[in-house]
């Protein structure tokens, strides 16, 4: 990669990060965005230049003392542009240079960068992920119906632990996952009394489709693009937050900005063959032996593969950001309180260190065990998106308070 190319993804992943942890309503899109890029485009050419001079035997370490002080220097900057505090200068600046970081090795090095971002963030995201939509959907049904809708995800959840333990193979796991979805589609037909007919209809519509891809034998063609789909779910959760409450606005916008970044990736790769054949020179030329090949889009030209291979795991880090940070902090103001309480935060933080720590120990095996949780909450929020979206006047606000007792 270029300087020119590096200053430019810089200047634009850093300048999106400190919209996104600034309030532009209050100090300014304008002042925030000249604050920002000055940051980058002072720290920038030095940083780039004592990068270069560096020895390979020493690269690691010098990159890290290289990044602090472009840190410490990007935070006085922020600080004296801006009206924020020394320390909220140093955490918009940490967050920012990290983001541009890990957008470079988007580019260069994605097959790393996924596994590391998976180990680390993969189980906080379920968590995190999981008590937004409690928190914010949880009163908004009968329990009877989230019951019937747990049940399903639990069966799916055992039929993985069975895989994990080498009880069961992956073929019977892919057919569970499809009829896990079929059954999901079921309850979204049974749902509550007001659900609107729009929903019902879709659900039903999913089932069928999904029954009759496990009827013809080939259910990793759906398992393959939901799992795809997923990662844009947060754009969905956002705007039905934003559609009910004005001032959220601001955080639709920065998740449509985060998740606009892998299909610009994708767009701009198979509208240039430039872009697409610089891409693979970043990643040394990528093959697609790669091992996130498999889950990339059927037909996907060799050309394309490392630009959809960066695309895929910016969309991950765009998703761990999302439901980790962005919707938490936006349901937090929305409810007046955390979707995750101090107590259940400190253990799910210690579950995922443990989790990290097995990764690092037996990827594989860590990754099968993870995958446990991870299809329930993916799972988890087809019907709840559904219902929401479409689900009309379901919303049982004369039962709002008991619901909200019993849910808790």
């Amino acid at each position: 990669m270029g300087q020119g190319a590096a200053l430019v993804l810089t200047l634009v992943v850093e300048c999106l990060v400190v919209v996104l942890l600034l309030r532009p309503s209050v100090i300014g899109m304008p002042r925030i965005l000249a604050a920002a890029a000055a940051a980058s485009l002072l720290t920038h050419p030095f940083a780039w230049r004592a990068a270069a001079a560096l020895s390979p035997d020493g690269y690691a370490q010098g990159v890290a003392i290289i990044e602090v002080a472009v840190v410490l220097v990007e935070a006085a900057v922020l600080r004296l542009l801006l009206p924020v505090d020394a320390r909220r200068a140093f955490v918009i600046a940490t967050a920012a240079n990290l983001a541009s970081f890990t957008a470079g090795l988007a580019l260069m090095a994605p097959v790393p960068l996924y596994i590391v971002a998976l180990a680390l963030f993969g189980l906080p995201h379920v968590v995190w992920e999981m008590a937004f939509v409690k928190s914010r959907y949880g009163a908004r049904w009968p329990l009877r119906w989230w019951h019937a809708l747990w049940a399903v995800l639990a069966l799916q959840a055992l039929m993985r632990a069975a895989a994990a333990v080498g009880w069961v193979s992956s073929l019977w796991v892919a057919a569970s996952d499809i009829a896990t979805l079929a059954l999901i589609g079921a309850i979204v037909v049974c749902a509550p009394r007001g659900t609107g007919i729009a929903a019902r209809l879709v659900g039903a519509a999913g089932s069928l489709a999904l029954a009759g891809l496990l009827a013809a034998g080939e259910p990793v063609v759906a398992l393959l693009w939901l799992s795809l789909l997923h990662n844009f779910t947060p754009l969905l959760l956002a705007w039905d937050l934003a559609r009910e409450d004005a001032t959220q606005r601001a955080v639709a916008w920065g998740v449509t900005a985060l998740m606009a970044l892998p299909v610009l990736v994708v767009v701009g790769a198979i509208g240039s063959p430039g872009l697409a054949a610089w891409i693979a020179t970043a990643q040394g030329g990528a093959s697609g032996t790669a091992p996130l090949a498999s889950q990339l889009p059927f037909g996907a030209t060799p050309a394309l593969l490392p630009a959809l291979l960066t695309a895929l795991v910016l969309a991950q880090c765009a998703h761990y950001l999302s439901v980790i940070h962005l919707l938490p902090q936006a349901e937090a103001r929305r409810s007046g309180r955390p979707p995750l309480p101090q107590r259940a935060r400190s253990l799910a933080l210690l579950a995922s260190a443990v989790m990290a720590a097995f990764f690092l120990v037996d990827h594989a095996a860590a990754r099968e065990w993870y995958a446990v949780a991870a299809g329930a909450h993916a799972w988890l929020e087809w019907p709840v998106l559904l219902m929401a979206w479409l689900g009309g006047g379901a919303l049982l606000a004369q039962a709002g308070e008991g619901l909200e007792r019993g849910h808790a």
